[in-house]
């Protein structure tokens, strides 16, 4: 993650699941990424008959990083299928809530923190 975000020190990602179509329950889950870790930022959808399926946080985790955020927050919807020979009716549709918080290492904690000064004194 270095590589890609030099500035973030630490990322936390947690997720919950909601099974619109009553399907199935899923429970939460928490991944933490230290700058060592790769960027990889997609999740594998957990129902068990999903095809193709699956979440791909990273242009959310690339603009909230890029914009300096702490914290984002946001929904996907799994565009998988759970049964490929039915057109419509057969999409997987499970959502994911996250939220995303990143921990910056000192020297850019402070130059963000400037920034944010800067900006509500204008």
């Amino acid at each position: 993650m270095h590589e890609r975000f030099p500035q973030v020190e630490q990322l936390v990602l947690d997720i919950a699941f909601t099974d619109l179509g009553r399907m199935g329950t899923y429970s939460p889950q928490m991944h933490s990424f230290s700058a060592s870790a790769k960027a990889f930022f997609a999740v594998a959808c957990p129902r068990t008959l999903c095809l193709h399926g699956g979440f791909d946080l990273d242009s959310a985790v690339s603009a909230m990083l890029s914009a300096g955020a702490t914290t984002s927050t946001d929904k996907l919807e799994c565009r998988g299928w759970v049964d490929p020979t039915c057109p419509d009716h057969a999409r997987c549709r499970l959502q994911m809530y996250f939220r995303v918080q990143a921990r910056y290492n000192a020297a850019e904690a402070n130059v963000l923190s400037r920034r944010s000064s800067r900006t509500s004194k204008l």
